[in-house]
């Protein structure tokens, strides 16, 4: 595989990434383009998955309109009685469907361990799935900026393996 190829196929990784966070937030006038690129991305990466960003796309223009997806996703990921699919890792890591609990500490140290802190006005916790995915993009991208410039970029995929292995792997097969 080429330089350029290897760069274009992380590059798309990194979109991965960046939009399944997307779709976890509250949906906006930009969700069906995240969903649009999430498929255009995965066709490059893995074409079996697009058909399923493909069918998600289609369900987003058959639906009514935001309103009906924010309360949907209100329904689902923020309250106000029960959560009915809580986007926290530490609901279903920690056997007791508990948030801020080891599981959640150890996160926001693999965040901390490549230099990044929780901003201020984020309202969720580190082990929220949207925060678990953005990070995955940024150390995506980051190995992929160092491709581009021929620098190290062994940490960030080490980064990325370990965050995989111990996390997010962990937290997506336990909801599953």
């Amino acid at each position: 595989m080429k330089a350029n190829d290897i760069y274009l196929a992380e590059l798309a990784r990194a979109r991965i990434y960046k939009a399944l966070a997307e779709c976890y937030c509250s949906p906006g006038e930009l969700t069906l383009q995240h969903v649009r690129q999430l498929g255009r991305d995965l066709k490059a990466v893995c074409p079996p998955a697009a058909e399923a960003a493909e069918r998600m796309e289609a369900a987003l223009l058959a639906h009514e309109g935001i309103e009906d997806l924010t309360i949907d996703h209100a329904r689902l990921f923020v309250g106000p009685f029960a959560l009915l699919a809580p986007p926290y890792g530490s609901v279903y890591l920690e056997g007791e469907r508990r948030l801020m609990g080891d599981s959640t500490l150890a996160v926001g140290e693999c965040y901390r361990e490549v230099g990044l802190e929780v901003a201020a006005g984020f309202n969720g916790t580190p082990d929220h799935i949207a925060a678990e995915l953005e990070f995955m993009h940024l150390l995506t991208f980051k190995e992929t900026e160092g491709l581009l410039q021929g620098a190290d970029r062994s940490a960030y995929r080490q980064a990325e393996h370990d965050f995989l292995r111990f996390h997010l792997t962990d937290f997506v097969a336990s909801v599953a």
